[in-house]
């Protein structure tokens, strides 16, 4: 069997190049002070329709709806305005598979520590 490469292979974004390092970590879920939390993959900030929506992305597992509050490692609280889902054409990638997201209520990302948690 002859194995054939791609003569036009696809490029790779950015967030795919970020979440193959992030999978590999070993503090995907760490335990502190008894609680668990989960490793933050991405924070962003969306703008259309002259509103901002504030996302993060966790670790799959951090389950939270409408309401819910979460919170960081350093004891910041951030109210979940709702699930985040995104449309792709074509093909999705890993790093939406694996991840969690939602918009929460707004605050500057750097605000937003490594780890959360659902109170």
């Amino acid at each position: 069997m002859v194995n054939k490469k791609d003569p036009n292979p696809k490029e790779k974004s950015e967030l795919e190049l970020r979440y193959e390092e992030f999978a590999q970590r070993k503090d995907l879920v760490v335990e502190i002070a008894g609680v668990k939390y989960q490793r933050v993959f991405d924070k962003s900030v969306l703008e259309f329709d002259n509103k901002k929506l504030f996302v993060v992305r966790a670790v799959k597992g951090l389950n939270a709806g409408r309401g819910s509050i979460l919170h960081d490692e350093n004891k910041h609280h951030f109210i979940v305005d709702g699930a985040e889902m995104l449309r792709f054409r074509g093909e999705i990638p890993d790093w939406y598979w694996g991840t969690v997201g939602f918009s929460i209520k707004p605050v500057e990302t750097e605000d937003i520590g490594d780890y959360l948690t659902v109170e």
